[in-house]
């Protein structure tokens, strides 16, 4: 006989599922002891049963030091190696990363102290971790303690920093309790949780700054860490080539930080000894691991060396000094290279670009001023041409601005013929013909942002650079401040964004992070806290950035 029955609503065996967060409910020695002995064990007691080997790797205690563990029940036990210091302050912190059996975490990390001595130290530190643009909560925040004015590196792969915590909801971070003094703070996605650095895998961070904790400035607060990923060899000069009697062509190992052409990095050497400065030097569009040396007077079949300094690879890496020297023999061959155009914007078949915007090609090489325009076209679908002007923003960069804006979601080609510019020597394009296509913005589909940069305590003199990128899209806009604190992003497509923005210490157009060993310090960075929505015909206001 087969029974049919109708199912029951309501929870499965065993009751409903436990999604409740565990909590630390108590601490041995008791949160903000003072006097505790040095051969003190150390306890944190959880809520409820957790998973024993993803909340051991999430307890942090801070200045670092050796222990065993073991459990009993709900409560985790550290029992120290050796003594601990007398007079000294001890942060125990339970990370989110803390989990019940059901796999439920922490709802915030848990920070207890004590002290060995007669007082709890009261310095702290706070900021927030970025990764790829976005606030990121779980990554680890190391503080190290320095000698005053070192500009020493720490070396994170093999030494353990002496205060850790772990960066909460919406990536914010704060280390307490800490003794006055000098440090240098650094964050890590410490994958493998070991608190060392592994460069080949793990993303880091650097401060704008070290911190100072004295008697009258215990606090330190909204301090930006920005994680990227380093590759930790150094740069290194490959080759150089005299390419013809007016250009040499050096090649690097990595991609380079972007040269500004007055930078005094190279100094060619004669024969003879005597040092030779070049022209210029310059990049080529999407050519990241080469610069150009214009030159002039070198004497054919003579040997000459090159020596450089002061370069930065993308990624922050200095040149090394063992490879920062190469030698060619001068040529005296014409050039005959054919220039090219080596990019457009917009890119082919984009289909956001403003009817305001201006369009740019980028040479690859240094270009003559004078162009032939009835060799360059811009015509929309119906076949009409566009009207407008040309303007260089240096030798190898040219814009051409529409003398009105372009019509709303309409499509265009762009038609530049061989003979429509020359480089120095004469040479025309090596193309009979470049064509690319693309759609402009539909006028109304867009929203408007407007806002203000402001600091805090400290007013970095500089160039602000700031970033507009989606969330829920892929649309990124830029804007460069050179002066002023107001900003507007017009035409943005309708979505959810984040903004941030760099102080340009360098004045290289690119955020700088800075450089483990040997250290640098990274530039000013700033995110705004809340994602910024933009709708269709609508302005955001009063968007704030704080540095």
């Amino acid at each position: 006989m087969i029974i049919f029955s109708c199912a029951k609503k309501g929870f499965p065996p065993g009751g409903p599922a436990d999604t409740v967060s565990p909590a630390v409910t108590n601490t041995l020695p008791p949160d903000r002891s003072t006097s505790v002995s040095t051969e003190t064990t150390i306890a944190v007691q959880f809520s409820e049963k957790m998973n024993r080997q993803q909340t051991q790797a999430s307890i942090f205690v801070s200045p670092v030091f050796e222990f065993e563990t073991k459990w009993k029940g709900n409560t985790l036990i550290l029992e120290p190696k050796q003594e601990l210091f007398l007079n000294q302050t001890y942060i125990i912190t339970s990370g989110l990363d803390c989990q019940d059996l059901q796999g439920n975490h922490l709802r915030n990390p848990f920070t207890s102290a004590f002290s060995t001595g007669e007082s709890i130290d009261t310095g702290s530190v706070s900021g927030v971790t970025v990764q790829e643009g976005r606030l990121q909560s779980g990554l680890a925040v190391w503080a190290y303690q320095i000698e005053d004015d070192s500009n020493e590196s720490v070396l994170p792969w093999a030494k353990k920093s002496d205060y850790a915590t772990l960066a909460g909801l919406n990536g914010s971070f704060r280390l307490n309790y800490l003794s006055a003094g000098r440090y240098r703070l650094l964050a890590v996605k410490d994958l493998n949780r070991n608190q060392l650095w592994d460069p080949a895998s793990e993303p880091l961070g650097i401060t704008y700054k070290d911190i100072f904790l004295g008697p009258g400035d215990t606090k330190v607060e909204n301090l930006p860490l920005v994680l990227v990923n380093r590759d930790t060899t150094s740069l290194a000069l490959l080759n150089c080539q005299m390419t013809d009697q007016s250009t040499i062509k050096l090649t690097f190992n990595k991609n380079l930080a972007k040269v500004k052409t007055h930078d005094n990095i190279v100094t060619l050497i004669s024969e003879s000894g005597d040092s030779l400065k070049p022209v210029s030097l310059y990049q080529v569009h999407q050519q990241s691991k080469n610069l150009y040396l214009q030159v002039s007077g070198l004497e054919a079949q003579k040997l000459y060396r090159i020596s450089l300094s002061g370069l930065l690879s993308e990624d922050g890496m200095p040149l090394s000094s063992s490879a920062a020297r190469c030698q060619f023999t001068a040529t005296a061959s014409p050039d005959k290279a054919l220039p090219e155009i080596a990019g457009y914007h917009p890119e082919t078949n984009s289909k956001d670009f403003s009817p305001e915007g201006s369009l740019q090609l980028f040479f690859s090489e240094l270009m003559q001023e004078k162009v032939d325009a009835s060799q360059f076209q811009v015509i929309d679908s119906a076949g009409n041409a566009v009207i407008g002007s040309f303007s260089w923003s240096d030798q190898l960069s040219l814009s051409f601005v529409t003398s009105k804006p372009l019509r709303s979601n309409a499509s265009y080609t762009v038609r530049i013929y061989q003979s429509f510019a020359q480089d120095l020597t004469g040479n025309f394009l090596q193309d009979t013909l470049y064509t690319f296509s693309f759609r402009t913005l539909e006028v109304g589909q867009s929203g408007l942002i407007t806002g203000r940069i402001q600091f805090r305590q400290e007013k970095f003199l500089g160039r602000v650079f700031l970033n507009l990128k989606g969330i829920d899209n892929l649309y990124a806009y830029e804007q460069m401040l050179a002066s002023g604190q107001d900003f507007i992003f017009a035409e943005v497509r309708p979505g959810s964004y984040t903004l941030t923005g760099f102080v340009d210490f360098d004045e290289n157009g690119t955020y700088s992070s800075g450089s483990v060993a040997p250290f640098t310090l990274a530039e000013p960075f700033a995110i705004c806290p809340d994602t910024i929505l933009v709708r269709s015909r609508w302005t955001t206001e009063n968007v704030v950035l704080e540095f």
